[in-house]
């Protein structure tokens, strides 16, 4: 009886840290989300140019992309609705319309997961579920005549779940509190061109065909869940979602702020690349007295451990993480730009010294998509993104 209760009062410690470690914090958003900065191109082929987002030359259709979120508004446990140290139900609101526009306008599927979590563990692991959901559903049913347009949505506060007949290529998932910052950025000017000779670069293209999961890192250096692609049609993308809701050691329980699904997913994907490292190696071992490269090269391609399967892009390609300060900090920061404040010179100083400063880690003026990241007010820092949003 002692050790339950022990056990009960931990839990409300941690619990009870959700709502007071904010508390009495008013957020101001940082100087970078009023400033531009060149995002690096990403390390392989892609199907179209990365400025002009004009087709490079190839063989191939462009792939169909599936965009996928959930939030627990709907979870059947009451139990996670009522002990959730994160609220998301407005924050799935607020950013279910400008996904839809963006969908629509470059012929993408939107689909929303919300209805189907799985409540045996916090809504945040459904979202491999969402995902596995895609890759074996060949065909969904038609749109009913209840699906709603972007503004139909927004005034009745509801969310419509979009579907399609066509079966995804390549499925992007988005946290509910990532934002479409700029939406003329197509999701083909960063993913990886199937194309044997994509006209570049030979080199390039080649690993562009092995890839199957793309991803960035956050803060931990490690590989970040809020957003990522995974190629649908590919037997090793259903291993690897297989392997990681299959990581329950990572599970942690409903009322802390974090569900374990980023920890696990990051854990696998170093897992993947240590064995990749260790494949090489031995295939190194075993062949260091041929001499036909040719040859090697070849045998190196049929073993399916040493091939490229997982790509880390700059976060700037779609996941930049939100710059939130203090007000005192963010009014500091902010006079930089005043050019008849004669301390503009340390001023300017200090902003070039912050670690988000011109870094393709943090959100700039002009980033595809802005993740409101580490703050638990999370409606308040989505309506700040949504108020630049292009």
């Amino acid at each position: 009886m002692l050790a339950f209760l022990g056990l009960v009062l931990v839990w409300a410690f941690k619990h009870s840290q959700c709502f007071t470690r904010e508390a009495g914090i008013v957020w101001e958003e940082g100087p970078s989300h009023d400033l531009y900065r060149e995002c690096p191109a990403v390390p392989y082929a892609t199907y179209l140019h990365k400025t002009t987002y004009r087709p490079l030359p190839r063989k191939k259709k462009l792939p169909h992309i599936c965009i996928t979120t959930l939030t627990d508004e709907q979870s059947p446990s009451l139990w996670q609705r009522t002990m959730r140290c994160r609220n998301f139900d407005l924050v799935g609101h607020l950013t279910w319309p400008s996904r839809q526009a963006y969908a629509e306008k470059h012929g993408y599927s939107l689909i929303d997961y919300s209805s189907h979590i799985d409540s045996s563990r916090p809504p945040a692991w459904s979202k491999i579920k969402a995902v596995q959901s895609l890759m074996s559903q060949h065909e969904e049913p038609k749109p009913d005549n209840n699906t709603m347009t972007a503004t139909a949505i927004a005034a009745s506060g509801t969310i419509a779940t979009r579907t399609t007949t066509k079966p995804c290529d390549w499925i992007f998932w988005m946290d509910a509190d990532t934002v479409i910052m700029n939406s003329t950025i197509p999701v083909e000017s960063f993913l990886p061109s199937d194309d044997d000779d994509d006209g570049v670069d030979r080199k390039r293209s080649s690993r562009s065909n092995s890839i199957d999961l793309i991803v960035t890192l956050d803060r931990r250096f490690t590989a970040n869940s809020g957003a990522w692609l995974i190629r649908a049609n590919s037997q090793w993308s259903h291993r690897f979602l297989q392997e990681w809701w299959d990581m329950r050691g990572w599970v942690r329980g409903p009322g802390l702020s974090l569900s374990g699904d980023n920890a696990a997913f990051g854990h696998l994907i170093q897992d993947k690349l240590q064995k990749r490292k260790i494949a090489k190696s031995n295939y190194k071992q075993n062949n260091s007295n041929k001499n036909d490269a040719g040859e090697k090269e070849s045998r190196s391609d049929e073993n399916d451990e040493q091939k490229q399967h997982i790509a880390f892009v700059p976060r700037c390609t779609f996941n930049s993480f939100g710059v939130y300060l203090q007000p005192i900090q963010a009014r500091a920061l902010h006079n930089s730009n005043n050019e008849n404040d004669p301390k503009t010179t340390t001023t300017n100083e200090l902003l070039s010294s912050q670690e988000w400063y011109q870094s393709p880690n943090f959100y700039h003026k002009g980033d595809f998509v802005a993740h409101a990241s580490g703050i638990d007010q999370k409606e308040a820092g989505i309506r700040m993104l949504l108020k630049r949003a292009q």
